[in-house]
């Protein structure tokens, strides 16, 4: 549970899954209860999950109705560790 809303006290829930895609860690969330307060999982997720990239602008999760987001960054990242010896994902 990631906190509640209105006078009933809503509990709102956010299911976590991660998996590998191209050898990149990718965390996706879906809020999973009945009732959803999207502006109250926002911040729960910027709280508690400070991970960046692109020069701290985004954060590196999505949720799972983005997942066709991840498919270029992916793409991206490794034509840039193909042209690097280092990665600059983590």
């Amino acid at each position: 549970m990631v906190g509640t809303f209105g006078k009933d006290k809503f509990e709102v829930w956010v299911t976590f899954s991660f998996a590998v895609l191209n050898e990149h860690r990718i965390c996706f969330y879906e809020a999973t209860s009945r009732y959803v307060d999207n502006t109250l999982v926002e911040k729960y997720i910027e709280d508690n999950y400070p991970i960046k990239y692109d020069g701290g602008s985004r954060r590196a999760m999505t949720n799972a109705t983005n997942f066709h987001n991840v498919f270029s960054v992916c793409k991206r990242r490794n034509k840039h560790r193909k042209s690097k010896s280092t990665d600059k994902f983590a």
